[in-house]
């Protein structure tokens, strides 16, 4: 939904290259980031047994990437502690 926020005058997006170059839109130009950006992601997944396609997925991020070892994601508070 960015590219056409964009399209329509709504503000600016920073999105992956490939993604900008493989869905061109008239009156919008891509502008490379000199120096690259880079940032680390990782893979979400729900607790508990894993499917045999999430663990085919794993397998396929783990053979082609530094994916490490699964985490606890951090549990985010829903509000302040009692004192």
């Amino acid at each position: 939904m960015l590219v056409p926020f964009v399209a329509a005058g709504l503000g600016v997006a920073i999105i992956p290259e490939g993604f900008a170059r493989a869905r061109p839109a008239k009156g919008l130009r891509i502008h490379d980031i000199d120096p690259v950006v880079r940032r680390d992601i990782g893979a979400v997944i729900a607790e508990g047994e894993i499917s045999t396609l999430v663990r085919e997925f794993l397998d396929v991020l783990e053979a082609g990437t530094d994916l490490v070892t699964a985490r606890r994601a951090p549990r985010r508070r829903t509000r302040a502690p009692a004192r």
